[in-house]
């Protein structure tokens, strides 16, 4: 077993975006969200950022994520569809 958790992931081109995340900084996540773009590049996770309710956001969320699908996009660089 590896130190890190690998999150592959594809845009809407098919181009592949491949990030390891150290197994320590996902644990000391409090909701363990296995979302790559929650963390951040330092491997800290977006937990003390300001949550959607809080910009006023109405989108839904999975779970205990801090931000919407939408926001999320947003962090990552990407575009909401």
């Amino acid at each position: 077993m590896t130190d890190t958790v690998r999150f592959i992931e594809l845009d809407g081109t098919g181009k592949q975006t491949v990030r390891d995340i150290n197994r320590e900084s996902i644990a000391k996540c409090p909701s363990f969200i296995l979302v790559a773009a929650h963390y951040r590049a330092d491997g800290s996770c977006r937990h003390d950022e300001k949550i959607c309710e809080e910009l006023g956001c109405k989108n839904s969320k999975i779970k205990e994520e801090i931000y919407c699908s939408e926001h999320m996009a947003i962090l990552e660089g990407g575009v909401y569809v």
